[in-house]
């Protein structure tokens, strides 16, 4: 009896051993696996929809259709972007986004997007317009055709660069939406915004 009695109690050691091996081996590989999954979820890969990164830049350019002169007309990030576009966004939901504004997707990684936009400029013929040229304030001349050129380079492009304006006001030059009939009001709002 007492026999029977030890071998009981042997085989129930050799069971509870190897339960408690079999049950710490699978939550092991359990562990195991999961710190090996990638941990970094903010990036697009493949069919797969992921949460694109705050800090992710997004670069807005533009196409001169024209002459095919790419120009960069904002760098943003996902933060800026919040109150239009919501939060977690995935590459999907931000092309659908800027496609409604006319961009396509030109490349992306997970560090920046790049979205172009064609755009054929569309300018009154013999006026003057303010604009940027290489950051800074300019002064344009329109051909017959309503093509935009400098007459005069050290007199017409200023010192004073874009990014020193107010907002609204970097808009304004970035589209070269102040038009004027004479060279003379160009230059005298000109002087205006450089005191």
């Amino acid at each position: 009896m007492e026999n029977r009695k030890n071998i009981f109690i042997f085989l129930l050691g050799i069971v509870l051993i190897v339960s408690l091996f079999i049950t710490s081996f699978l939550w092991g590989i359990n562990k195991f696996t999961k710190s090996q999954s990638p941990k970094n979820n903010n990036l697009y890969h493949g069919d797969k929809k992921e949460v694109i990164d705050d800090n992710t830049r997004i670069v807005l350019k533009l196409r001169d259709n024209t002459s095919g002169k790419l120009s960069d007309y904002e760098v943003l990030n996902l933060v800026q972007l919040e109150d239009s576009i919501g939060k977690s966004v995935d590459k999907s939901r931000l092309e659908e986004f800027y496609s409604k504004q006319g961009y396509s997707l030109y490349s992306y990684n997970d560090k920046e997007f790049i979205f172009i936009k064609d755009v054929v400029p569309k300018f009154e013929p013999n006026k003057y317009y303010l604009g940027v040229e290489n950051g800074c304030l300019a002064i344009y001349k329109s051909d017959s055709e309503g093509k935009l050129y400098i007459e005069d380079h050290e007199k017409d492009v200023t010192q004073k660069t874009v990014d020193s304006l107010p907002d609204g006001d970097k808009q304004l030059f970035k589209n070269y939406e102040l038009k004027f009939n004479t060279k003379q009001e160009a230059y005298d709002i000109l002087a205006e915004i450089q005191s």
